[in-house]
C-alpha cells in the first residue's frame, strides 16, 4: 500500500490541480505528482503552513513573471521524490531531482496561480 500525502489540504490540492486540468499521477507521503501536457507539477506536502507548489523549470522560466507578481516565495526544490523533474547538483553537491518551488499561503493563491500559468509549446 502507497502512503498517501499528509499535509492537511491533501484533498483540497488535488481537486484544485484537477479542476485547473492538471490529472493525478501518484503520490507519496511526501508528494503529490500531476501532469498535464506533457509538463510535470509537483505538491511538496512537507510544509504544513503553505501550498508549496513545484513546476518543471521550463514551466518556471515560462512564468516568470507570474512567479514573481503573485507573492510566493519563489525557490529552489530538490527532492529523490521528484523523478519526473530534470537533475543538477545541490547545494550539497549532489545530483538530484529539482523544480521551482511556490510557496503559497493560501488554496486561493494556489489557484490564482494555476488559473493564469501558461505553459510552453515544446518546439522540436
Amino acid at each position: 500500500m502507497v502512503d498517501q500525502c499528509r499535509h492537511a489540504d491533501r484533498d483540497s490540492v488535488i481537486e484544485l490541480c484537477s479542476r485547473q486540468g492538471w490529472v493525478f499521477e501518484s503520490e507519496t507521503a511526501k508528494a503529490i505528482r500531476f501532469s498535464r501536457g506533457g509538463f510535470a507539477l509537483n505538491f511538496n506536502g512537507e510544509d504544513a503552513g503553505y501550498i508549496n507548489l513545484v513546476f518543471d523549470p521550463i514551466v518556471a522560466g515560462a512564468n516568470f513573471i507570474l512567479f514573481l507578481e503573485c507573492g510566493a516565495k519563489v525557490h529552489e526544490r530538490f527532492s529523490s521524490n521528484f523523478r519526473n523533474f530534470p537533475k543538477k547538483k545541490s547545494k550539497n553537491a549532489r545530483q538530484n531531482h529539482f523544480g521551482v518551488g511556490l510557496k503559497l499561503a493560501s488554496l486561493t493563491d494556489a489557484e490564482a496561480v494555476l488559473q493564469n500559468l501558461q505553459l510552453p509549446e515544446l518546439v522540436r
